[in-house]
This record gives C-alpha cells, structure tokens and sequence, in this order.
C-alpha cells in the first residue's frame, strides 16, 4: 500500500523583527536595544526643535553645506561695540532717605528695570557663550566692560564655553573686584583648574552682589573648592553654585559637608554630580539644619 506525500513548497513568512536603534557603544557590540514608537516621535520632536531654532538663530550654527562657517572673532567684534556704546542708567531723581534698606532696594530695582526697558542700548544681559573668545578675549572683555556704561548695568554675565582657562580667570578677578552689578555668573566648559579658581575664589571675598556662579564641567580641583568656600564665608555670594563634573575627591566632598553641617556656607542652592560620590553628601546634608536646596 501506498501513501501520497505532498510537500508545501511555500516559504513561511517569519514574525517581522523590530527595529534595532543602535545607541552609545553600540559599534564594539555593548549596547543594543529595539526601538519605539516613543523613541522615534521624540527624536522626530527634537529634529524639528533644532531647524527651527537655526532658522530663529542663524549666527550661532554652523551654515549650510557649502557655506562658511559664522565668523566667531566678527560677532566677538560686534559685541564689544555694543559694550563701547551702551547707554547709560540715569540716577534716580527720588531721594529715599531715612527709608528702611528693603525699601530702598526695591525702589532702585524698578528705576533700573524702567531705563532698561526704555533704552535699548543699556545691557542688562551679555550673552558671551560659545565664542572661543580664550584667556585674550577675556582680557580685552574686562577692559571694555569696566571702561563703559556696562560697569553700571550689566547684571547677568554668560561665558559659557570659551575656554579662558586660569589666565582668564585672572582678568575675570579684575572685573568681580570693581563690578557692583553682576548678580549672574555663567562659567561652564572653560577649562578653569585650581589656579583659576583660587582668583575667583579671592575675587568672591570682596564681592558682595554676585548671586549666582555656574562651574560646572571645570577642573577646579579640591584645593579650588577650598578657595572658592573660603572666599564664600567672607562675604556671604554667592547664593545659588553649580559645582557638577569638576573632578571632585572624596575629601572635596567632606569639606562640603562640613561647611553644610556648620552654616559656614550661605548657599541657597547648591548643583553638584560627581558619580558615586555625591551620595555621601546628600546624606551627611540630610542631617544638617540648613534651608540650602541640593540638586544632585
């Protein structure tokens, strides 16, 4: 007896594999893992962000193939003739005197706020990131701000990203140590090591306006950190620090904590990742009696 046998000759169609988006170390085989919906909308959300911030600030990205590059020293240039020529804030004709000291400040605040808005040529705020303007650049900035009316209007200060390294930070000193304005100090990503921090450090013992300072992604080093606190303890600025990223030791870390623990540092609002090694200052902060607000 005889059986038929027939054979199906028609390939099966495998399960459709998902999409692999290939992430950080992904080219030595590390790291593998399928993508998503939300994955891909989001990335698609963040493409569409970035044309249409280059489209509203065209200076500050590269151009388009076969363009040339922004010319970063001609907006540095341009930027100092806006210093050179800045208008000038008009003394307050209303006298306060005998008024209490929060009065006063709040008077002098909205005065300031008032010339502000209505000149155009008084800066407020100068926005120096991403110029590469290095230690020279930061000479000839200094020079020009405390020679013009800057020096009596500038409150907020950006450097982000210019690599001015210690010997900028000297010029830096100069600027904090006559300035009276300066409330905000943007720092990160310049290349400071512990040199450049004991000038700021020193600069922060005769400074008493600066609120603000962000060091993060520096390399200020533990013998930085102990400047920076001690010029701290003088004079009370500035209230709110970012100290992320800057090659910490773990000894930086109990320094900290100890000024934390004590009150002797009268910081508001205190940035700092160093890897493992930020947990132990949370936890000796958590001990403390101090209102400061850790980020970590």
């Amino acid at each position: 007896m005889f059986h038929a046998v027939t054979w199906d000759t028609k390939p099966k169609e495998l399960p459709a594999k998902p999409a692999t988006v290939l992430t950080r170390g992904s080219e030595f085989g590390l790291v593998q893992r399928p993508g998503t919906a939300r994955f891909h909308n989001a990335s698609a959300r963040l493409t569409t962000a970035f044309r249409a911030l280059r489209v509203g600030l065209p200076e500050q990205f590269r151009a388009e193939k076969g363009q040339a590059a922004p010319n970063l020293l001609a907006i540095f240039e341009d930027k100092l003739g806006k210093i050179n020529n800045a208008g000038q804030i008009k003394e307050m004709p209303l006298k306060l005197h005998g008024r209490h000291e929060g009065t006063v400040k709040i008077f002098e605040e909205i005065w300031f706020n008032e010339q502000a808005r209505t000149d155009s040529k008084v800066l407020i705020t100068l926005d120096m990131n991403w110029l590469q303007i290095g230690p020279h650049g930061m000479e000839r900035l200094v020079s020009a701000v405390l020679e013009s009316n800057c020096n009596k209007s500038l409150t907020q200060l950006m450097l982000g990203h210019n690599f001015i390294r210690d010997e900028g930070c000297k010029h830096l000193k100069r600027l904090l140590e006559k300035n009276l304005t300066i409330t905000s100090l943007q720092l990160d990503n310049n290349g400071i090591f512990e040199e450049g921090a004991t000038c700021l450090g020193d600069a922060l013992r005769s400074n008493r306006t600066l609120k603000t300072m962000e060091l993060s992604r520096n390399f200020v080093g533990h013998e930085g950190l102990r400047a920076i606190l001690d010029g701290m303890k003088e004079s009370d600025c500035p209230r709110a620090l970012n100290l992320s990223d800057n090659g910490f030791l773990p000894e930086s870390f109990a320094m900290l904590s100890k000024g934390l623990v004590k009150n002797e540092v009268p910081l508001l609002s205190l940035t700092i990742c160093e890897g493992r090694h930020m947990v132990s200052c949370a936890q000796v902060y958590t001990h403390t009696h101090t209102h400061t607000h850790i980020h970590i």
